[in-house]
């Protein structure tokens, strides 16, 4: 298994409590590899860009794990690179986990996040042999939202309240109960309303070659 962008070590955790035999991590920065390689001996971590076509060459990996992080690449060209990257390292049949918020239409909401719109990853995964698989949100409330797309005016007024209300979570106590409160509403409702329409983060599941 490859993390791209194994960053704090989240998912490290969770493939050593799941008994992943082969992990590699990948990430871009210095300082998280220094710091999961100490924490994590048993395990390979790699200081690298996904994006980079010389990286990895030859490598064969069944699952490549990218939670979160292909929405930093914000120049195109990258992003592309970095998709034709992981369908190579990927064996035949093997899996690509993403995390994204897949949009309606492509947009900014930052100098360093670019949200590219499902059929803008549909297009590009299809180019290099990789098929969607299943498709799931993660959050609607949980998380917060990202700023501008084409969500209607209640999401926009909802991503400004993130945007400057935030700082209240970080006030002791508040935090664990607004983060149990949103929890509970995103799974009693506006998952089950929304769905994948939800404008917010989402599972995408896609195989190398085709999907059975």
């Amino acid at each position: 298994m490859l993390d791209v962008g194994c960053g704090s070590g989240f998912y490290t955790e969770y493939c050593l409590r799941n008994h992943v035999g082969e992990y590699v991590g990948l990430d871009i920065a210095q300082v998280s590899v220094e710091t999961l390689r100490r924490q994590y001996p048993q395990f390979r971590f790699m200081i690298g860009d996904v994006s980079d076509e010389r990286l990895l060459p030859g490598s064969d990996f069944d699952v490549v794990l990218a939670a979160d992080v292909l929405f930093h690449i914000v120049d195109d060209e990258a992003f592309s690179q970095a998709l034709a990257n992981i369908a190579v390292w990927l064996n035949p049949g093997g899996l690509l986990v993403l995390s994204d918020v897949l949009p309606r239409v492509t947009f900014q909401s930052a100098p360093h996040c670019r949200y590219r719109s499902r059929d803008d990853y549909r297009a590009l995964l299809n180019q290099n042999d990789l098929r969607v698989a299943h498709e799931e949100p993660i959050f609607a409330l949980l998380q917060p939202p990202p700023h501008g797309g084409s969500a209607g005016p209640l999401w926009w007024a909802y991503a400004w309240v993130w945007r400057y209300g935030w700082r209240i979570a970080r006030i002791p106590g508040v935090d664990r109960l607004l983060a149990r409160a949103l929890g509970w509403l995103d799974e009693a409702f506006f998952l089950r309303a929304l769905g994948r329409g939800a404008p917010n983060s989402k599972w995408l599941l896609a195989v190398k070659g085709n999907v059975a």
